[in-house]
């Protein structure tokens, strides 16, 4: 009777050794079977850690295991199985969150935490004056730049998710103190005459509609869909209705609601399937109804321009910057818009609004950017290749050394070239010296030489030029010695009859190689006195 038992007990050893010796061997075995990017961390939205070289010095000696460990953790067969298990077990037994930016909350909810964001609208990390003074200056920065273009500028405060579904987050995350955005919304209001569209009061309101199928934002992810974005949108266009009649009088188009799977959820990154009742709630239009079409993408730079082939009057055109809370109101405001351009990007891109000759701008940022430390993500203003400066830039300029370009009347004609009908004539008559522009209007130009070898030195330039009567010219530039000017990178130029002097501050080489003259949309003739660009120090 003994002989039996042992033998059991001796293959349940064995069978338990194999079993051990499969599970050490099942990562090796992935990792050699399986591509690299089946269980890549892409999934969790980042890159992959590269082993490091082989060590040479003492100190990447001391480096090198760590460095080492990282990489092979990343790599390891069979991640992404484990890694999915794990998650599985957090969220079904524990309800637990696998990953440190996802809050688990009721009923299944999840909320980012990335950013402070939580903290933040808890009331834990309140803005004191010099931040709030910060902001004014950055808005205002960006609003003065917008007028100076002829825009006027608005900025939107998309709402996090906790500000409108604050119940939804689990026991203890209640708010111990106002929010950034409740500390930011009263105090700009009453310390700057910058718009802004605080978009949480309907997002509130409109949360009374709500099913329980369809909410304002994705219970299981971050972004406002559906009838999030639409009460988002026809907020916006009510709120820039007041100021352009025509965008107001606009009658709302006829959307129709489309729900489909997947929705958007933090499931993917922790290797989760999304159920299939979470769906995600699109706008669509029925044929022959949209008044747009889609112009141009560039997914790139992030770029996507929607215009209305007819076009109807009086509507404006409009220019979008965003972040990640913009894809989902882009489309709907396009339809309101007699051209809507948008870009995902903190900066504000004057070339790019000038390119749109958009008489809207639109920032449009979550809450949770009242979470940084500083304003600097939000300080940068592209400027343009070109720039009107006034008369207090002459002392910079005249004590520059360094001539970059010099056009006058000792200028050889055959050193400069020309486009259109225009013609040149070179005038000695004193004391109105310089070259005769002939020009037939329209695209007629004059184009002077390249300015050679690049620097990044800031250019001031001194135009000095007659005019037999009130016109528009328009000085342009190429960043190329050969390629084409662009409008985005141009200054208008507004001629008084008689003599005229413009300053003019430019970005300098390699953002600018070339420039061209173009005098006036009518014939005539004009005298160009000279035309100097210098380097000066930057400011």
């Amino acid at each position: 009777m003994d002989r039996p038992l042992g033998t059991s007990k001796r293959h349940a050893q064995i069978t338990l050794t194999l079993v051990f010796c499969a599970a050490l061997l099942a990562p090796g075995f992935d990792f050699a079977l399986r591509p690299a990017s089946a269980r890549s961390t892409e999934t969790e939205g980042r890159k992959p850690v590269e082993f490091p070289d082989l060590p040479a010095t003492a100190q990447q000696i001391g480096r090198f295991p760590r460095a080492f460990e990282s990489a092979f953790s990343d790599s390891l067969g069979l991640r992404d199985h484990t890694l999915a298990l794990n998650s599985r077990l957090d969220l079904s037994l524990w309800g637990l969150s696998p990953s440190r930016t996802v809050l688990m909350g009721k009923h299944g909810w999840m909320f980012y935490t990335g950013e402070s964001s939580v903290e933040t609208w808890r009331g834990l990390r309140p803005m004191d004056e010099k931040l709030l003074e910060s902001w004014k200056r950055v808005l205002e920065l960006r609003r003065d730049r917008a007028r100076s273009l002829g825009a006027q500028y608005y900025f939107v405060i998309g709402p996090n998710k906790e500000s409108i579904y604050p119940d939804y987050l689990p026991n203890g995350y209640e708010p111990l103190g106002p929010s950034r955005a409740d500390q930011f919304v009263p105090w700009m209001q009453a310390h700057t005459d910058v718009k802004i569209i605080d978009l949480r009061p309907c997002m509130r309101a409109a949360r009374e509609q709500d099913t329980p199928q369809h909410h304002l934002y994705y219970e299981e992810g971050t972004h406002w869909h559906g009838r999030g974005c639409m009460v988002a949108a026809r907020e916006i266009l009510r709120r820039i209705g007041e100021d352009f009649p025509a965008l107001a009088s606009l009658a709302p188009q006829p959307w129709e609601m489309e729900s489909k799977w997947p929705a958007e959820s933090w499931r993917p990154k922790m290797y989760l399937e999304v159920p299939l009742t979470l769906l995600r709630d699109d706008w669509k239009l029925a044929a022959g109804t949209s008044r747009t079409r889609l112009a141009h993408v560039d997914m790139k730079s992030m770029v996507a321009v929607h215009e209305q082939p007819a076009r109807m009057p009086g509507l404006p055109g409009a220019v979008m910057f965003h972040d990640s809370f913009g894809p989902g109101v882009e489309r709907i405001l396009a339809e309101d818009f007699g051209r809507f351009a948008s870009k995902a990007t903190n900066d504000f891109d004057t070339p790019f609004l000038v390119s749109e000759g958009a008489q809207v701008v639109i920032d449009m940022y979550v809450e949770r950017l009242l979470a940084i430390p500083s304003t600097l993500p939000f300080s940068r203003i592209i400027p343009l290749g070109l720039e009107l400066a006034d008369a207090s830039v002459e002392a910079a300029f005249g004590a520059s050394g360094i001539t970059r370009l010099r056009c006058d009347v000792n200028t050889p004609l055959a050193s400069l070239a020309t486009s259109g009908r225009m013609t040149l004539e070179t005038r000695t008559v004193a004391p109105r010296t310089g070259i005769l522009l002939h020009s037939g209007g329209g695209t007629d130009s004059l184009i002077l030489p390249s300015l050679g070898e690049p620097t990044s030195k800031p250019m001031l330039l001194r135009i000095e030029i007659d005019s037999p009567r009130a016109a528009k010219a328009e000085l342009r530039s190429s960043a190329t010695a050969a390629g084409p000017f662009a409008d985005a990178q141009s200054v208008a130029l507004p001629l008084k009859a008689g003599a005229n002097t413009f300053w003019v501050r430019a970005r300098g080489t390699p953002g600018i190689q070339r420039l061209e003259l173009r005098p006036a949309q009518g014939p005539g003739t004009f005298l160009l006195r000279s035309l100097e660009m210098r380097a000066v120090p930057a400011p």
